[in-house]
């Protein structure tokens, strides 16, 4: 578990929450224009959005998320963080997993934020 507390602390040091933000709000502003810009719709719903939002989710997330990811881990490589790792008896299977599991995490909560935002 302190594991994880770690990486949500690099998380914000190595600024992934901020690619995150601008990575969901691109994503909720292209579930709007894109209706409004394609389809000539001309007052958009909240069901509508959201299932355009989680179209271009499912459109688009594999290229968007799989960039985030990779830049995640790359980080951990470039600065050599991999030494402390071992030093600390965490396997590669468990960094990973930390990795994917906080990224998931934040990306649960940035969801349930821009969702909450856009409700009210």
């Amino acid at each position: 578990m302190s594991t994880l507390k770690l990486e949500f602390k690099k998380s914000i040091s190595n600024k992934i929450i901020y690619t995150l933000v601008v990575l969901f709000t691109f994503l909720f502003l292209l579930g709007y224009f894109l209706p409004i810009g394609i389809d000539k719709v001309k007052s958009l719903s909240y069901s509508q959005f959201f299932f355009s939002s989680y179209t271009v989710a499912t459109q688009l997330g594999f290229l968007l998320f799989s960039f985030v990811i990779a830049y995640f881990i790359n980080k951990e490589y470039s600065n050599k963080n991999i030494l402390f790792y071992k030093l600390i008896a965490d396997n590669i299977f468990t960094f990973f997993y930390n990795k994917v599991a906080v990224l998931f995490f934040e990306c649960l909560v940035f969801i349930i934020l821009r969702s909450t935002i856009i409700s009210f």
